[in-house]
């Protein structure tokens, strides 16, 4: 058997089998099965889980094994952005989603706006901007991109007071 013993969350991993059994059932210690000699499999959450394996071998014969501990370590990168109407002038909040991260990293198309869990620019043209965050946890690395509308100049007011006026 080959499989890794710890995996960053959300990255795939190989699990394979060199015996020729007829079938082998995978159990990943999430409720999930899967069948097959070499299987890819991605967790989607931290954490520890019991990895099995059961199998079947031509004579109709059943066995299991516990195999080992998978340690599904890092974070998952999401952000928040602080208007859904973004103005061209306007100052734009990004607030990270993901707490525990070693590291952040953030970027527009053009620059770079930070290395902290929240960031803020200013835009100046009216177009599309993509919002990039890399976060690192545990030396897993995991990026999420979206995409904003920068629209027009804000509305300004202007207050017009009159003078020498006669009651």
């Amino acid at each position: 058997f080959n499989y890794p013993d710890t995996i960053c969350i959300g990255d795939t991993a190989d699990f394979i089998v060199r015996n020729k059994i007829k079938q082998y059932t995978w159990d990943f210690g999430n409720g999930i099965l899967q069948m097959g000699n070499s299987i890819s499999y991605a967790y989607q959450n931290t954490g520890t889980y019991l990895l099995s394996v059961y199998s079947k071998d031509d004579s109709g014969c059943n066995d299991s094994i516990i195999l080992d501990t998978i340690y599904v370590v890092g974070a998952k990168a999401d952000f928040t952005i602080s208007d859904s109407v973004v103005c061209y002038g306007s100052w734009v909040h990004f607030n990270a989603m993901t707490s525990k991260a070693d590291s952040y990293s953030w970027y527009t198309e053009d620059k770079v706006l930070g290395s902290n869990k929240k960031a803020k620019t200013v835009f100046r043209k009216t177009e599309k901007q993509k919002i990039k965050l890399s976060i690192e946890k545990d030396r897993c690395v995991s990026n999420i991109t979206k995409e904003i509308m920068i629209h027009g100049r804000k509305p300004s007011i202007v207050v017009h007071q009159k003078t020498n006026c006669s009651p």
